[in-house]
C-alpha cells in the first residue's frame, strides 16, 4: 500500500514495531477516527484581554501540556467572535507547534474558546476522557504522532491524520481505576497550588501587618482549600 508520503520518519522501523504492539494489543486496537464523535479546528483570534466578565477564556497550543490545560489570566476573548466552544470531557491538542501535547478540558474551562492552531476531539461513550488523555501523551503515541505530522516548515497534525492514530480500548473497569488516580492526582495539584497562593499572601500580611493577623487569614483560607 502507498502511503504518498516521502520523508524518512514516516518510514522509521520504529514506528511498524510500536503498531504491530498495538494491533497485537490482549484486548483490541482501532484507529482513532473510528472512536470519536467529531474533531474541529478552533477559531483564530489575535485580539486579546485581561480576564473580566464578559470575556471567555482562548485556549491556545501552549496552554496544552501533559494530560491538563493552564490558564493564561491575560488571554481572553469576546464569545461573540468564537463559533467553536469546549464542554468538559473534550481532548484538545497542539495542532502545529508542540505536537503530541493533549489535555482534558474539565468543568472550569467548559465555554472557553480554542485557538485554530488546536484541535479538539470527542470520545465517543466508553472511552473515558481522563484515560486517554494521558494515554495521548505517552511515548507511543508521541512517535506515532511524529509519524503522521506533515509540513515542509514545522510539524502539523490535520484533523484527517490525527485520526490514523491506533488506540488501544481498555476495557471499561481498568479506565474507571485509571480515570480515578488521575482526577485524584489533578484535585491534589490545585489543592497544592491553592496552599502555595495561600502561604505567599500569609507572608505578604506578615509583612505588611502583623504574624498574628497573617496566621489567622491562613488558617481560614486554609479551610476552604481542604473542604
Amino acid at each position: 500500500m502507498q502511503s504518498g508520503r516521502l520523508d524518512a520518519e514516516y518510514y522509521q522501523p520504529k514506528n511498524d514495531e510500536l503498531e504491530t504492539y498495538l494491533k497485537n494489543y490482549r484486548f483490541e486496537a482501532d484507529s482513532l477516527g473510528n472512536l470519536i464523535y467529531s474533531v474541529q479546528t478552533g477559531d483564530f483570534s489575535n485580539e486579546f484581554e485581561s480576564k473580566s466578565e464578559n470575556l471567555i477564556f482562548y485556549i491556545k497550543n501552549t496552554n496544552v501540556k501533559q494530560g491538563r490545560i493552564e490558564w493564561d489570566y491575560d488571554c481572553f476573548t469576546s464569545p461573540n467572535k468564537i463559533s467553536k466552544f469546549v464542554e468538559e470531557g473534550d481532548i484538545l491538542t497542539a495542532r502545529v507547534g508542540a505536537i503530541g501535547n493533549f489535555g482534558i478540558v474539565t468543568k472550569e474551562f467548559t465555554g472557553s474558546a480554542y485557538s485554530d492552531n488546536v484541535l479538539g476531539l470527542k470520545l465517543q461513550d466508553g472511552f473515558d476522557s481522563y484515560t486517554y488523555s494521558v494515554y495521548f501523551n505517552t511515548f507511543i503515541v508521541s512517535e506515532l504522532i511524529n509519524r503522521i505530522s506533515g509540513g515542509s516548515v514545522q510539524s502539523l497534525v490535520t484533523q484527517t491524520s490525527i485520526k490514523e492514530l491506533l488506540v488501544p480500548i481498555l476495557p471499561i473497569v481498568i479506565q474507571e481505576k485509571i480515570s480515578n488516580k488521575i482526577q485524584e492526582s489533578f484535585a491534589l495539584k490545585t489543592q497544592s497550588k491553592q496552599l502555595l497562593e495561600i502561604a505567599k499572601r500569609g507572608v505578604e500580611l506578615a509583612i505588611e501587618q502583623d504574624e498574628t493577623i497573617a496566621l489567622t487569614w491562613m488558617e481560614k483560607e486554609n479551610k476552604f482549600v481542604y473542604l
